[in-house]
This record gives C-alpha cells, sequence and structure tokens, in this order.
C-alpha cells in the first residue's frame, strides 16, 4: 500500500506536497483528490487541485487546504462534481 504522502508528492510534486504541514492537511488532501479522481481521473483530479478556483477565492484547493480550510475546498470539489461551474 502506498502512503498518502508518497502519493501527495507524486500528485503534485514535492514542494507542493511539503505546504501541507498536519497529517489533517495531508489527509484532507488525499481524500479531495481521491473524491475527484474517482470520477474524472488523477490528471484531472491534480489539475484541479492546483488550479485557482474561483468559489475559493481564485486560490487553489491545495493552498487552501494548507490554511486549514479542507471544508472549503471540499464543497468546491463537491460542486465540481456536481456540476457547479468553476
Amino acid at each position: 500500500m502506498v502512503s498518502i504522502e508518497a502519493d501527495l508528492t507524486a500528485w503534485f510534486g514535492p514542494t507542493a506536497a511539503r505546504t501541507l504541514t498536519t497529517a489533517v492537511q495531508r489527509a484532507a488532501a488525499h481524500r479531495i483528490h481521491r473524491m475527484i479522481a474517482d470520477t474524472a481521473g488523477d490528471a484531472v483530479a491534480t489539475m484541479w487541485m492546483v488550479g485557482m478556483n474561483p468559489h475559493l477565492g481564485d486560490r487553489s484547493p491545495l493552498d487552501v487546504i494548507a490554511d486549514g480550510r479542507a471544508r472549503d475546498a471540499e464543497a468546491a470539489a463537491r460542486g465540481y462534481l456536481n456540476g457547479v461551474p468553476t
């Protein structure tokens, strides 16, 4: 089984993955990425996680999670999966 840290590094690179400084942040990023990847694939999920999102104040979900706002990122992910334009 691959670790959460290894997955995050593979998806976002070592620098971006290091912005997630707590286990809670890493778990949230992993969970949200998987939620999108299960529907849209890993590449789309990765791009969504690092891209600017208007529902998050034009910040990336990854940055928002690093700021301790995982619930906001998860809500934006659910909106994305439900067809709400981002």
